[in-house]
């Protein structure tokens, strides 16, 4: 054989290996799909668990912890406005880590939707936690601000906060229609499920349109964006934690593939 020959043949194998990968890479990540895959379930699931766990604690902390440690009252106006606290670590260190939670956790599907969605709302979140929002009166602006100028800054910080809140409404909606779907539950558990992560979605897609009606008109409304940042956030960290929790099933043999196999073992 020929080298040319021979180099086209292991080409084409690779080429065929390459193509195998990429469509094992894009199953679903579900134990009812592949019980083969359990143990990246397990990942993925955990993965959920604690980026809602992080979105459930991140105002908690923002507001207890500036008061306590910090002498701070009364709150302040938005959750934004602790990165010029000094909470400003646990803001985007938190921030940070529900990016990096979003952008690596659908790894596993590549050149899909909801991977896409997933990758962008990390990438936003990321963007978010380093351009800050805009100062205060005595605050003293950051070198990024000092740089590019405070309204270039706080405009970045506003249109991808939009995104990055509109995309995770997006993903809980998503839950909300597999959990709709899944063959594993009752009818009652579907439409529970299903109503819990359409109200995630919901309720933050209804606390945006408040932010941005708010900011646009110019009204002056104490405290309401704060509010309305803390109900999206939250709605956010409850259908994650929902979605995550599933690993506690998997953990004590509760799912349907560790049913199955317990009832095989018995069988066998």
């Amino acid at each position: 054989m020929a080298a040319s020959d021979t180099s086209y043949v292991v080409s084409k194998l690779q080429h065929e290996k390459s193509g195998r990968l990429v469509e094992v890479m894009n199953q679903p990540v579900d134990p009812l799909e592949d019980p083969g895959r359990l143990d990246f379930t397990k990942s993925y699931q955990l993965t959920r668990l604690i980026v809602g766990v992080i979105g459930l604690a991140l105002p908690v902390m923002l507001i207890t912890f500036d008061a306590l440690i910090f002498g701070q009252s009364p709150v302040r106006e938005s959750l934004s406005a602790y990165y010029h606290s000094g909470m400003r670590d646990w803001f985007v260190g938190s921030l940070c880590a529900i990016g990096v939670g979003l952008f690596t956790y659908m790894g596993t599907r590549i050149g899909s939707f909801d991977n896409w969605v997933s990758t962008v709302s990390g990438v936003c979140a990321i963007v978010v936690a380093f351009f800050p929002t805009k100062t205060l009166f005595g605050q003293t602006p950051t070198p990024l601000q000092n740089k590019f100028g405070i309204p270039l800054v706080d405009m970045i910080h506003v249109t991808f906060a939009a995104i990055f809140l509109a995309l995770l409404g997006l993903m809980s909606l998503r839950f909300g229609i597999g959990d709709g779907q899944r063959l594993d539950r009752t009818e009652i558990q579907r439409k529970v499920w299903r109503s819990v992560h359409f109200a995630c979605a919901a309720a933050i897609w209804l606390s945006i349109a408040m932010i941005m009606v708010i900011k646009l008109a110019n009204i002056s409304a104490p405290r309401a964006i704060l509010i309305g940042e803390i109900v999206a956030i939250v709605a956010f960290g409850v259908s994650w934690f929902s979605k995550g929790s599933e690993l506690f099933s998997i953990a004590l043999g509760r799912d349907r593939v560790s049913k199955l196999r317990r009832r095989s073992e018995v069988i066998g």
